[in-house]
């Protein structure tokens, strides 16, 4: 990582950037914004080289949405990337609207960066397609990729694919599933859990409603309130049954980033095999939040720059460092790296390549989320779980929550 060269401002600094190998002048540089959580991923991107300076602009996590709002809407010319990333769901919206209004620029319109692209895992990149366009760059998926408990599922006599990895479950399987489930006592779909198991397991059933694909170029909302209530209405009839959440969850998760945890559990743990589940979600595909991803400004006065960065950022030397890609969007999983150590243990390269087969399968089952969920919308889901709100008034809160975001 190079050193800051210069304080421009209080949030705006200079620094070393990459390029792969054209000729510069002396005022040649990248703009790239982004907001405090993602500035020392971007500082590190930007510093692994030395032949193109670049401006790094700064903000506050709390303003930067309105700040890249403002700058998109006014047509600005003055940056060129955006690294758009934090904790929120901001991401998720911003995607949204980044995507109705044309607020990018095809990554697949450069043949070389396109050919890096192209070696990513199959899938990975086209979870971030549009009318064949490629959005953006991703740099964080929130993966969650289920497992089945196969004794549970033998118990029931459910069958299961036992090698687990293209074992992906249908809208219509999942209600099979849970008809199987009315008929006892002991096994959930979702963990109830404590702590973290509990939040999760919440958040996945409020993340299928929120990210449904939902027609946001409709000016009729009431579509929207009918998926609403729908989905709604089958959660409360698992709810009603008792199958819903308990603690003997069928389906739990097995990878959350974690690839030395995703590998321990598939070696220590036969009886969980990995899954894709669909919960439900509008195209029977799993929804995927995006964490964190790298955008080209469409107005941008440096576009063969933007384009020769993300290449360099994409190319072999660079792909596998996990201080640049949180999730593995390469082949080989072995490879991936963080300050020179291995990510996965060396214990685990023998199943490496079963673990890479899971990727693919999962990254080719998902959908990309371009809805947030918000504190009103995350109350309402635990209200409902918990049994103190109806399924109705639970799916015209989360309508309404999701309209406000689409009026902006």
């Amino acid at each position: 990582m190079k050193k800051v060269i210069r304080i421009i401002t209080l949030l705006l600094f200079s620094i070393s950037m990459v390029h792969c190998g054209k000729p510069i002048g002396p005022n040649d540089h990248l703009v790239i914004l982004t907001n405090s959580n993602e500035y020392p991923r971007v500082v590190h991107m930007a510093g692994s080289d030395k032949d193109t300076s670049a401006i790094i602009k700064m903000f506050d996590i709390a303003e930067f949405p309105d700040k890249l709002n403002a700058k998109m809407l006014a047509g600005d010319r003055d940056y060129d990337l955006v690294v758009l990333g934090t904790q929120s769901d901001y991401v998720a919206e911003e995607l949204g609207a980044i995507i109705r209004y044309g607020q990018y620029v095809d990554l697949y319109g450069d043949a070389e960066l396109k050919s890096n692209l192209d070696e990513m895992i199959p899938g990975a990149k086209e979870i971030l397609e549009t009318d064949g366009q490629l959005v953006a760059l991703p740099l964080e998926f929130q993966c969650r990729i289920p497992g089945i408990d196969m004794q549970a599922a033998r118990k029931l006599n459910l069958t299961v694919d036992a090698n687990g990895i293209q074992n992906a479950f249908t809208t219509e399987d999942a209600r099979k599933i849970a008809d199987v489930l009315k008929n006892q006592t002991e096994y959930a779909i979702l963990s109830n859990g404590t702590g973290g198991l509990k939040t999760r397991c919440y958040i996945d059933l409020l993340n299928n409603i929120l990210m449904a694909k939902f027609d946001f170029s409709d000016p009729q909302s009431e579509p929207i309130r009918e998926e609403a209530a729908k989905y709604m209405a089958v959660l409360d009839e698992y709810r009603q049954a008792g199958i819903l959440t308990g603690d003997k969850p069928l389906f739990v998760s097995l990878y959350d980033s974690d690839l030395n945890r995703f590998a321990e559990i598939l070696n220590d743990s036969p009886d969980i095999v990995p899954c894709l589940f669909p919960t439900l979600s509008a195209d029977d595909k799993e929804t995927i939040r995006v964490s964190v991803v790298m955008i080209m400004n469409p107005n941008s006065k440096n576009k063969d720059l933007a384009f020769d960065f993300l290449t360099e950022l994409t190319s072999e030397k660079n792909r596998y460092d996990l201080l640049v890609y949180s999730n593995p969007f390469w082949p080989d999983l072995t490879r991936y790296y963080m300050h020179g150590s291995k990510y996965l243990s060396k214990e685990y390269d023998d199943i490496a390549e079963t673990m890479e087969k899971i990727l693919e399968s999962y990254y080719r089952h998902c959908s990309v989320s371009t809805t947030g969920s918000t504190l009103t919308t995350w109350e309402v889901m635990m209200d409902f779980c918990e049994g103190n709100v109806s399924a109705e008034e639970a799916a015209n809160e989360i309508f309404k929550q999701i309209i406000y975001q689409r009026l902006g």
